[in-house]
C-alpha cells in the first residue's frame, strides 16, 4: 500500500470523524444556515459550537467547492482554539484534496504557524520546525506579500537557527560518547544545510577537531579554508588553525621518530651484515691457512 493511498484513507477517516461528532443533523436546515451559524459562533469565539455547526454544514456539502470552504473553516476553528495538532490534520487534508483552491496559501500559512506552535515538544521539535519552514517557503513562493506581512522571514530565520542548534547538540552528544563518525556526519549535514546560521563557525571548529582526531588532516585543511572564507574574523577560525598547527607539529614529530627508528633499525641491520661479512672473511682466512698447511705437508 503506497503512501499516497494511505494518506487519502486517513483524510477520509478524519472527515468521517468530524462529521460524526456534532449534534444530530436537522433535515430542515441547509448548508448555508449551518455555515453562517458557524461563522457567528466563530466570531464570538465560541469554538465548540462553531465546530458543531461547521460539521453539520460539511455533511450537506454537495460539491468539492462547498466542502473545501467548510473544511477550511473547521481547520481555522481548531487553529483559533489552539488545538494545533487537530488543526494540522485538517489543513493537511485540505491542501491534499484541494490543491487548486484559491485559499491554499492561507492553509499553508496556518500549517506553518501551527507546526511552529507545537515544535517545543521534545519528541516533535525537529519534525515540526522543519515542517514549519517548508510551509513558510510555500507561502513565500505563492504569495510574497503575505510572507512579508506575517514576518515569516524573521520567523524562518529563528526556526533555522533553532534547527541548527538542535542538530549541533545531537552532534555534540555523539562526540561525547565517542561515536566520532556519526558526529562528523551530523556536523557535515549542519554545514550543508545551515552554513549561514549563528552556530556555523562553532560547527566548523568541532568538525575540524574531529577530523584531526581521525587523522583526516587533508579534509580538515579543506574545511579550514572554507571557514576562512566566511568566518575568518571569528575565534573559532583562530582556534581551528591552532588545533591544526598543533596537530601538524605533533604529526611531524611522530613521523621523525618513526624515521629515526627506521634509520636506527637500518644501521643495526647494516652492522649485523658487516659482522657477518667479517666472520665470513675470518672463516675464509682460516680455511686458506689450513689449505696451505696441507700443501706444505705434502
Amino acid at each position: 500500500m503506497n503512501l499516497s493511498y494511505i494518506r487519502i484513507l486517513l483524510s477520509l477517516l478524519l472527515l468521517s470523524i468530524l462529521t460524526s461528532c456534532g449534534k444530530p443533523i436537522e433535515p430542515d436546515r441547509d448548508l448555508t444556515y449551518y455555515k453562517q451559524l458557524g461563522d457567528e459562533y466563530y466570531a464570538s469565539k465560541d469554538y465548540d459550537v462553531a465546530l458543531e455547526a461547521y460539521q453539520n454544514a460539511l455533511a450537506r456539502a454537495e460539491n468539492p467547492v462547498l466542502a473545501s470552504e467548510v473544511q477550511l473553516s473547521i481547520a481555522n476553528t481548531y487553529f483559533a482554539d489552539k488545538d494545533y495538532i487537530l488543526a494540522i490534520g485538517v489543513y493537511e487534508t485540505y491542501v491534499e484534496l484541494y490543491p487548486t483552491s484559491p485559499k491554499l496559501t492561507e492553509a499553508y500559512l496556518n500549517l506553518g504557524l501551527a507546526h511552529n506552535k507545537i515544535k517545543e515538544s521534545t519528541s516533535r521539535d525537529l519534525v515540526d520546525a522543519t515542517s514549519a519552514l517548508a510551509y513558510f517557503e510555500k507561502v513565500k513562493i505563492l504569495n510574497p506579500s503575505l510572507y512579508e506581512t506575517n514576518n515569516l522571514s524573521e520567523l524562518s530565520g529563528e526556526l533555522t537557527n533553532d534547527l541548527a542548534l538542535k542538530n549541533y547538540k545531537i552532534a555534540r552528544y555523539y562526540s561525547r560518547i565517542l561515536k566520532y563518525p556519526q558526529a562528523i556526519l551530523r556536523y557535515k549535514y549542519l554545514l550543508t544545510n545551515y552554513s549561514n546560521t549563528e552556530i556555523a563557525p562553532r560547527t566548523f571548529y568541532r568538525l575540524i577537531v574531529l577530523l584531526l582526531k581521525e587523522d583526516s588532516f587533508l579534509e580538515a585543511e579543506g574545511y579550514i579554508r572554507n571557514l576562512s572564507l566566511i568566518y575568518k574574523d571569528t575565534k573559532d577560525y583562530q582556534n581551528a588553525v591552532k588545533k591544526y598547527d598543533k596537530y601538524i607539529v605533533k604529526k611531524e614529530k611522530k613521523e621523525l621518530k618513526e624515521f629515526e627508528k627506521l634509520d636506527k633499525q637500518a644501521d643495526e641491520n647494516l652492522f649485523e651484515i658487516d659482522e657477518e661479512v667479517e666472520i665470513v672473511k675470518e672463516v675464509n682466512k682460516v680455511d686458506k691457512t689450513k689449505e696451505l698447511e696441507n700443501k706444505g705437508e705434502n
